[in-house]
C-alpha cells in the first residue's frame, strides 16, 4: 500500500461524505462506532469527521 496519500486529509473528507449521505435517509438519526481505544489511528480519523467519545469499558 503507497503511503504517499497518507495525512492529506483524504481520509476524513471521504468518511465526512459517507456519513452526509448515510443522514440523507429519513431512518437514521445516530452513527455508532466501537473501535478498541488504543487504535490511535483510527480513533484519530472518526474524532476529526465529527465523532465523539460517549462510552468507555
Amino acid at each position: 500500500m503507497s503511503l504517499k496519500f497518507q495525512n492529506q486529509g483524504l481520509g476524513t473528507r471521504l468518511l465526512k461524505e459517507v456519513i452526509q449521505e448515510i443522514f440523507n435517509y429519513e431512518n437514521i438519526n445516530e452513527i455508532r462506532l466501537c473501535v478498541i481505544n488504543n487504535n490511535y489511528k483510527a480513533n484519530r480519523l472518526y474524532f476529526k469527521a465529527g465523532f465523539s467519545t460517549k462510552r468507555i469499558n
